[in-house]
């Protein structure tokens, strides 16, 4: 089973990354005729969507490492019910 809707491009960026001991989805994606999009998953499913669209997946890659390394993974790891939107 495809992990996105038809029309919908994946970077081959998306991946799953670990650091603290805390796993997450990173998936960055977009439509065939729009900016590349970032959204963050974890565990619990709890996703975290970039309000910002990027003109790369690299760029949106790079936004992701950014992040990460300033902020830390936990921010990304919600509590039940959390939401986070960037």
């Amino acid at each position: 089973m495809a992990k996105y809707a038809p029309g919908i491009i994946e970077s081959p960026l998306s991946q799953t990354y670990t650091a603290d001991g805390e796993t997450i989805e990173v998936s960055i994606y977009r439509l065939r005729s729009s900016k590349w999009l970032l959204e963050v998953t974890d565990s619990q499913g709890t996703h975290t969507v970039w309000e910002e669209e990027f003109d790369s997946d690299q760029d949106a890659w790079n936004e992701f490492l950014k992040d990460v390394t300033e902020n830390g993974i936990a921010q990304f790891i919600a509590k039940p019910s959390d939401s986070t939107l960037h």
